[in-house]
């Protein structure tokens, strides 16, 4: 009795590329044809997998599944089949995106900014996320763009001699693949009292006048 030997052959596409959202599940495919069964090793980064708490291969290896992703489980996924007839392999690239989230504010940070007509303001919004998060500064709605005296470095908005035009409603939005969060900070320019000119008077009055 002779025996007709399939060599593994991957089904597919042998490059991949594959997202995942940090705390999301995801299932790594290796659809595999041969005869006999083939034995399929998965490795990350060169190092060979085994089942764990954070990586779960299926019975005959040709699924891995990753039930919470995170940063770390990012990296270049290969799975290899093997039986008497020969080889072949998979290759899938993970990335893991971390949705944006805001550096808590600090005591110098607060949310309602009551600076004095000339003044210097400055306005903070630190974010973290993968990949790094775009900040974009609106105010009263309205994106703000650099130029009379407003100037913006991504994560920080600053004012060279506030005026009173410059209250509103400042919001910065942070956002990635992975969601959008948003800070608002409430501007209200205070202006001191002056007192209208001539600032000295001599009044001369009749005795017994108002």
């Amino acid at each position: 009795m002779y025996l007709t030997l399939v060599p593994p052959k991957v089904v597919g596409q042998k490059e991949e590329q594959m997202n995942v959202i940090e705390g999301h599940s995801v299932s790594l495919l290796c659809d595999v044809q041969a005869y006999p069964p083939p034995d399929i090793i998965w490795t990350k980064d060169g190092e060979t997998l085994q089942f764990s708490t954070g990586i779960h291969i299926l019975p005959g290896g040709q699924m891995l599944q990753i039930p919470r992703a995170r940063v770390e489980n990012a990296g270049q996924y290969v799975c290899t089949a093997s039986n008497r007839a020969g080889e072949d392999q998979k290759s899938i690239l993970l990335s893991v995106y971390v949705p944006p989230t805001l550096k808590p504010r600090t005591e110098s940070e607060p949310d309602i900014v009551t600076p004095q007509v000339g003044s210097f303001v400055s306005l903070r919004c630190e974010a973290e996320g993968v990949p790094e998060p775009e900040i974009t500064w609106y105010r009263n709605g309205l994106q703000l763009a650099p130029g009379n005296g407003l100037r913006v470095d991504r994560h920080l908005l600053e004012i060279q001699g506030v005026q009173v035009a410059d209250s509103g409603i400042y919001t910065c939005k942070v956002s990635n693949i992975a969601g959008q969060v948003d800070r608002t900070f409430r501007l209200t320019v205070h202006v001191p009292p002056v007192l209208n000119e001539p600032l000295e008077e001599t009044l001369v009055q009749a005795m017994g006048s108002h």
